[in-house]
């Protein structure tokens, strides 16, 4: 009873912060979804017989300091939107994607973790990861349907339905392309016949890029042109190993004086992502590997990581991609003896705190952050002793226990 009374509470206090992001969402349409917006203008400059892709003009119109960065096909899915006008059309772009937030969460829960919806979890959703969750709904990408095409892919992957696998992964690859990368999960499973729906696939994917190119060349090279242009950001807002070694060899230049030549960046680069490949193939490819409990579920989440690592520009908000697979691993396995510590730092956020009124909470643990590792520790050496006082009694009682 005193736990159900618990978790009423943390539910009733989760909710009505979630209440509160949803007020400033609704009542503050000029200060959020800007890429929404720049993307609704953009299908309209495309509808009317201009450049989508001209970024001085969709910045003049938009009046975001974005611009169109995606396949010209995908400028028909965004041309619905502009029946309305774009306060409306905000409105309904922010409707889906609470809906599909909600849906997400649910198919989460009952699919990959196997439990009902915690107030953990419900905690782990919101602040993970930077807020990424919070940081694509407010920024109004397009991640968050593609999130629902991946997730759906991985739960026909999980039940070896590889037909609407490779499916999902092509809807899931139309707007941004790099999912494409999770297709190559075919070529290491034991069942037989995947490596035909790799190649079909495959085609498939080429087959829509080289559609586009012929039929809309102009529009096509426009998209390389912009979508190449985005690869600069770094720091908080595109957190990728690429933007971290270039922030590190600019330290290094400015502190030091040490030039690092651009490919020595780009070997560093490749040998970890080699080695990341390498080792997962190596563990994967081990006799004993498929004869552990969720094999299958491991390969999945690593392949997620290892997809988050590499990317060349993994997008802040992108990393919803990671909330379950963190969320399992500390869960579901060995590490749930620590759970609390690892749930604690996978929470922890960077200065540039999103979430509305947490910023004065993020505040006060770096400035406190020494006393807070005193606590954490602390609980440590008492979930240790406590750990060793019930394994000493079991002992006693059967003097043949194995630690």
């Amino acid at each position: 009873m005193k736990l159900f009374q618990r978790n009423y509470i943390l539910f009733f206090l989760i909710f009505s912060y979630v209440f509160y992001i949803l007020f400033q969402l609704y009542f503050f349409p000029d200060v959020y979804q800007w890429d929404f917006k720049s993307q609704y203008h953009s299908a309209k400059v495309f509808l009317t017989g201009g450049n989508p892709y001209d970024s001085e003009t969709i910045k003049s119109i938009s009046g975001t300091p974005w611009w169109y960065a995606y396949p010209p096909a995908t400028l028909w899915f965004f041309g619905l939107f502009t029946c309305v006008e774009y306060k409306t059309a905000y409105y309904i772009f922010l409707f889906l994607k609470i809906f599909a937030t909600v849906s997400l969460v649910l198919f989460w829960s009952k699919k990959f973790l196997g439990e009902n919806i915690s107030p953990y979890f419900l905690i782990f959703l919101i602040i993970s990861f930077n807020s990424a969750l919070f940081r694509d709904v407010r920024a109004g990408n397009i991640n968050l349907f593609e999130e629902i095409f991946i997730w759906l892919s991985f739960y026909y992957f999980l039940e070896h339905r590889y037909a609407p696998f490779s499916f999902f992964i092509l809807l899931a690859s139309a707007f941004k392309l790099t999912p494409i990368f999770f297709l190559s999960l075919l070529l290491f499973s034991p069942d037989k016949g995947t490596i035909k729906y790799f190649w079909i696939t495959t085609v498939l994917f080429v087959a829509y890029l080289l559609l586009q190119l012929i039929f809309s060349p102009d529009l096509f090279f426009g998209f390389l042109t912009g979508a190449s242009s985005t690869l600069g950001e770094s720091g908080p807002y595109s957190p990728s190993t690429i933007s971290l070694l270039k922030t590190a060899s600019q330290y290094l230049n400015q502190e030091i004086g040490m030039f690092v030549h651009p490919v020595i960046l780009a070997f560093v680069f490749a040998s970890i992502s080699g080695s990341l490949f390498i080792f997962t193939i190596r563990l994967y490819r081990n006799p004993g590997f498929q004869k552990i409990k969720d094999s299958d579920k491991l390969l999945l989440f690593s392949f997620c990581l290892i997809y988050s690592i590499v990317h060349p520009r993994m997008k802040d908000y992108a990393y919803i991609l990671l909330i379950v697979p963190t969320y399992w691993i500390i869960k579901e396995t060995c590490y749930k003896n620590i759970f609390p510590f690892a749930f604690f730092l996978c929470i922890l956020s960077s200065s540039d705190i999103t979430l509305p009124g947490f910023g004065v909470f993020f505040i006060l643990i770096w400035d406190y952050y020494p006393l807070i590792l005193a606590y954490i520790i602390w609980f440590l050496y008492a979930f240790e002793i406590n750990h060793r006082i019930k394994f000493t009694s079991v002992r006693q009682a059967k003097p043949g226990a194995a630690c």
